[in-house]
Formats: C-alpha cells, structure tokens, sequence
C-alpha cells in the first residue's frame, strides 16, 4: 500500500464487511492486508497513482484535482 495504511485502502462500508461482524477498531493494517487477500470485495476501488501518490476509492473530481 505504499506509504499509506491499509485502512485507506480497505473498503469498510463495503457489504461483505458489514456482514462479517468485525470490528474495524480492532483490526490492525496486517489484519486488513490479510483479509484483502482473502475477500478482493474488502479493496477500495478505483485505485489509481497520479505523481506518485496512490488514491484508493478515488472519485471523477479527486482525480481532476489530482491532475489540475
């Protein structure tokens, strides 16, 4: 994930989680980079590198600013 945490890159509102009954406030960045693996539905998408920085979950108006 680069610099980042793998919460930035982990899909918390994502159904699969909701149902799982985990608590996010209990998962460390190893967790959330085992689960990814295991559940591709956990990874927040797009993820995209502009200029060297990743964003996951990155909208239409973060990429035009990213761009800009």
């Amino acid at each position: 994930m680069g610099d980042q945490p793998a919460s930035n890159a982990f899909n918390f509102s994502s159904q699969a989680f909701k149902k799982s009954g985990l608590d996010k406030e209990k998962l460390t960045d190893d967790d959330l980079v085992r689960l990814i693996a295991e559940e591709p539905r956990y990874f927040k998408r797009p993820f995209v590198t502009v200029n060297g920085r990743t964003m996951f979950g990155a909208s239409a108006k973060k990429l035009a600013q990213e761009l800009s």
